[in-house]
C-alpha cells in the first residue's frame, strides 16, 4: 500500500464547462478545476451529431480558445479530460454543444 493514498487517485474532471462564441470559426471554452503546473486539460471535439470525438488541444489553464474551427461547421461539442502526473480523470466534464449561425449566402 502506497505512503501516500492521493497518489494513486485519478484527479477529479472539470466541472462547469461552458462555450461563448467568438466568431463562426472561434470558440471559447472555460471549466473549473485544479490550476498547477502539474495538472493538464485535454480538450476534445466534435463537428455533427455523428462523428467521433478527436483531441484537439492540451493546455494548463481552466480556458481555451478553439481558433480552428472549420467555416461552414454548424454544430459543435466539446468535453474535457484532467490530467495529473499521468493520471486522467476517470469521468470527463459535461459535453457542451455548440449550434453555430448558419452564414448567409455570398
Amino acid at each position: 500500500m502506497p505512503d501516500d493514498p492521493s497518489a494513486t487517485t485519478n484527479p477529479n474532471a472539470p466541472s462547469e464547462i461552458s462555450a461563448e462564441v467568438l466568431a463562426a470559426t472561434n470558440i471559447r471554452l472555460r471549466w473549473h478545476g485544479p490550476l498547477d503546473r502539474n495538472t493538464r486539460y485535454h480538450i476534445w471535439r466534435r463537428l455533427n451529431d455523428t462523428g467521433p470525438f478527436l483531441r484537439v488541444a492540451s493546455v494548463q489553464a481552466g480556458t481555451f480558445t478553439d481558433a480552428d474551427v472549420p467555416a461552414g461547421t454548424r454544430d459543435v461539442s466539446y468535453y474535457v479530460v484532467t490530467e495529473l502526473e499521468g493520471r486522467t480523470s476517470i469521468g470527463t466534464s459535461e459535453v457542451v454543444a455548440v449550434h453555430l449561425a448558419e452564414s448567409e449566402a455570398a
